[in-house]
């Protein structure tokens, strides 16, 4: 006999429908100096005056001078102006205003995609006015998820190869540019990085990549030795002590992209993958929740050296749920995609009859058990400028909230 329920619906872009956002516009307007009173002229899509909005970058006009009213006709301001404007035309005024992001939500949503604004994808809450549901339940039930799988296939934690020439005493650090490449644009780029390296340059390295044998590096000159991928005792002796716990990762992490391990670290002329090359950066997404499981008298484990708890979905990124086409030149990571994982054995999480559902806590970690890559990554942390192309891995889920009255 089937429980009567209700769906509560998640959508990880709900983040963005609290809180405040800023919007801005422009009108035309002239005054006279040391006016409180500007004239409005019309302009075809142009913002009128907005009540409350805050003036900034507009000549005679003191920045975060205030609009207190507006009759169609003349705009009243807080702030005397200290110049004159009353060129032919008028003169352009920017107004922004502040609001609730409840009263515009689906503009809100837009407006932070488009601005890269936090918060990110890989941990977030959802914040709703009144309980997200409320009523007598005993059980939530995990019934589907879907998502839009978007980490790149070369990240700030994977973009860094370690290669050595032989008779060379340290490694070169190969910078890999963030961004989705299938194996033979990610082979040419690393050749031509290759070529500008002031000390790989001399072998003439020249990679290939094939869907059976991996990646190949061989060297057209040069000495008879060649080179190899230093092993993880001689990065370690290069490294400081910091670099062995945040750059060792990332170099290893590369390896793995490109299929190298112990069998590489010989110097040959030609270096072939002995792994399989890993596109994907993360074989699975692991989504938890504190506040849904909240009421779960045994408490969810995983096999990790680092355990995550409060896991409510693990979502595996290939299989029966993924619609991403793989070819001899396109593996799974190469470009994002989507899927659906409908559970067959679905996680059934106790619930407290007695309390509500107000407000979601949702982190999404990977394979590592770090949080996925966002995002936030694609920012350089010192210059604040775009390093590559990257956007949030977004997830939808059903929840069946199963009523407790029968």
């Amino acid at each position: 006999m089937l429980e009567a329920n209700a769906i509560l619906a998640i959508n990880s872009l709900d983040r963005y429908i609290t809180g405040n956002v800023t919007n801005t516009s422009i009108f035309t307007a002239y005054w006279a100096n040391n006016a409180t009173q500007l004239t409005y002229i019309y302009q075809l899509y142009q913002t009128p005056p907005v009540v409350g909005s805050i003036i900034f970058n507009t000549p005679g006009i003191v920045d975060e001078t205030k609009i207190t009213a507006f009759d169609g006709v003349t705009v009243t301001i807080d702030t005397p102006t200290f110049a004159a404007i009353n060129p032919p035309l008028g003169e352009i005024v920017t107004q922004e205003k502040t609001v609730s992001a409840a009263a515009q939500p689906v503009p809100n949503v837009l407006y932070s995609l488009f601005n890269n604004a936090p918060p990110y994808s890989n941990s977030f809450n959802i914040q709703s006015p009144g309980a997200l549901i409320y009523g007598y339940i005993k059980k939530i039930i995990v019934s589907q998820v879907a998502v839009q799988y978007n980490i790149p296939t070369i990240t700030t934690r994977n973009g860094i190869l370690a290669i050595q020439k032989a008779g060379q005493s340290v490694p070169s650090f190969i910078n890999i540019p963030y961004g989705f490449y299938y194996g033979s644009e990610l082979a040419a780029l690393v050749q031509v990085e290759l070529g500008n390296d002031g000390i790989m340059a001399d072998l003439g390295i020249e990679v290939t990549y094939s869907s059976v044998s991996g990646f190949t590096f061989t060297a057209t000159t040069g000495g008879p030795t060649g080179f190899f991928f230093p092993g993880i005792a001689s990065l370690q002796i290069r490294l400081t002590i910091e670099e062995k716990s945040s750059l060792l990762p990332v170099l290893l992490k590369t390896y793995l992209v490109f299929g190298m391990s112990i069998l590489n670290t010989n110097p040959e002329r030609e270096q072939v993958s002995t792994l399989d090359p890993v596109f994907l950066y993360t074989p699975y997404l692991d989504i938890c929740s504190d506040a849904l499981t909240n009421y779960q008298t045994v408490k969810d484990t995983t096999s990790s050296a680092s355990k995550v708890s409060s896991l409510i979905a693990r979502v595996y990124l290939a299989g029966s749920g993924q619609v991403q086409t793989t070819t001899a030149t396109d593996s799974l990571g190469c470009r994002p995609f989507q899927l659906v994982a409908d559970l067959n054995n679905p996680k059934v999480i106790k619930w407290s009859p007695d309390v509500a559902v107000p407000s979601l806590d949702f982190k999404v970690y990977d394979q590592y058990s770090d949080l996925i890559v966002s995002s936030q990554e694609v920012l350089d942390p010192v210059t604040d400028t775009y390093v590559g192309e990257g956007s949030n891995t977004e997830f939808q889920m059903t929840l069946l909230c199963v009523e407790g009255r029968d």
